[in-house]
């Protein structure tokens, strides 16, 4: 049954105006507000003090005491303040006529199943700076059909239609997924130097190490160069190295990698103009801040928060240009 006339609380008899917010009991004459506030001490709100000295002044939480407030006590606060920071809405405004995108995944394990977080960042071709947006937690391991949902779902078609290229590591399928998207793809140095590395082997005694040498400076040298008889001497040079018997399996795997996808390497050469990166640097170090203070996380859903708060405390990161010296 609708109730047509309020009635007051302590009699249920019919209410009369007493005022603007009150109303007045016809039987016991008593008024009464029709929005009550609340009972007690106003609330005195913690979040922001909380959230500034963690992430700002880099404090831990077990210092934000004073020396009053039992440890316990304070973090059920900041998590409470935590929350409160994470769950506001978020709005972006991103300049620029041109855009590159700058995507990295990093995996976590919890309770034995690996959940990976993806990283994404904008950044402006007549700028230096990175936007980073709210990263993404998702179970199982990186993969370029997550990524496709990914960047569809949280990048808005606005930003979206500005990208012309697209920065990742050697992630296989990432020249698909930005052919996918109408992009260019520009393939992470760092991540290709840091394999070679791995197996050059620093000992002179190891088998095959002179090949493995020549190898690794020899593609040092076509990911800076864009002559094109230098090109092709090193490609020819890096075909007849990888050939001899002495050089390893996997060394000989990357330089038919780097060969074959070497426009992907090349793509800050030849178009400077969108001032490309050619590491995904910036998103690495993003990663570290993160894994540096989720030490002691043991659930996927702390660990999202605490990046999310991360991300929004520093949304902008440098991400300077590559600067090309010309041969």
């Amino acid at each position: 049954m609708k109730t047509v006339h309020v009635k007051s609380p302590c009699c249920q008899a019919r209410a009369r105006r007493s005022g603007g917010k009150r109303r007045q009991c016809t039987q016991c004459k008593k008024t009464f507000r029709i929005r009550p506030r609340r009972r007690g001490r106003k609330r005195i709100r913690h979040t922001e003090r909380y959230v500034k000295r963690v992430f700002d002044h880099d404090f831990q939480v077990k210092h934000l005491t004073r020396g009053t407030l039992p440890l316990a006590a304070v973090q059920k606060r900041f998590q409470g303040a935590l929350s409160s920071v994470v769950s506001k809405p978020r709005s972006m405004r991103i300049r620029g006529k041109r855009l590159v995108l700058i995507i990295d995944g990093r995996w976590h394990t919890f309770q034995g199943k690996r959940w990976t977080m993806y990283f994404l960042a904008v950044k402006p071709t007549d700028r230096d700076e990175a936007v980073i947006l709210d990263p993404i937690l998702r179970p199982g391991k990186e993969s370029v059909q997550t990524w496709k949902k990914l960047i569809g779902t949280s990048i808005a078609p606005s930003i979206k239609n500005r990208i012309v290229a697209l920065v990742s590591d050697g992630i296989a399928g990432g020249k698909g997924l930005a052919i996918g998207f109408g992009w260019r793809h520009q393939r992470c140095h760092f991540h290709l130097l840091k394999e070679l590395e791995k197996r050059r082997g620093k000992r002179k005694q190891i088998s095959g190490w002179t090949v493995r040498e020549q190898i690794y400076q020899d593609i040092r040298a076509l990911l800076r160069t864009q002559t094109p008889t230098r090109i092709c001497f090193l490609t020819r040079r890096l075909k007849q190295r990888a050939a001899k018997k002495e050089c390893p399996r996997k060394i000989r795997m990357i330089v038919n990698n780097v060969l074959d996808e070497l426009p992907a390497f090349h793509l800050y050469l030849t178009h400077p103009e969108w001032n490309l990166p050619n590491t995904t640097g910036v998103m690495e170090s993003l990663g570290n801040t993160i894994r540096a203070g989720v030490r002691k996380v043991r659930t996927p859903a702390s660990l999202i928060r605490w990046a999310t708060a991360v991300v929004r405390s520093h949304p902008k990161f440098v991400c300077k240009r590559t600067d090309y010296q010309p041969n």
